[in-house]
């Protein structure tokens, strides 16, 4: 499973990657982009992402609160 991670600032969204790193399966692939990052803004755009923080599994926009309630 591949799960991406689109957030503004590393330093201000880190309790959401430690929720989905906490939530992720031991074989989950796990990506983090932000604003700075090289594919930040074509990701953004291959996904249709229009707010952040976002967490897209399996090329499918989720809505993480929703995926760390259900662990």
């Amino acid at each position: 499973m591949k799960i991406e991670v689109f957030i503004q600032n590393p330093n201000s969204d880190h309790r959401l990657i430690e929720d989905v790193k906490e939530t992720a399966c031991s074989e989950c692939e796990i990506m983090v982009y932000h604003e700075e990052h090289k594919d930040f803004s074509k990701k953004v755009e291959l996904y249709s992402i229009h707010l952040l923080p976002c967490v897209v599994i399996n090329g499918k926009i989720v809505d993480h609160d929703k995926l760390i309630k259900a662990n």
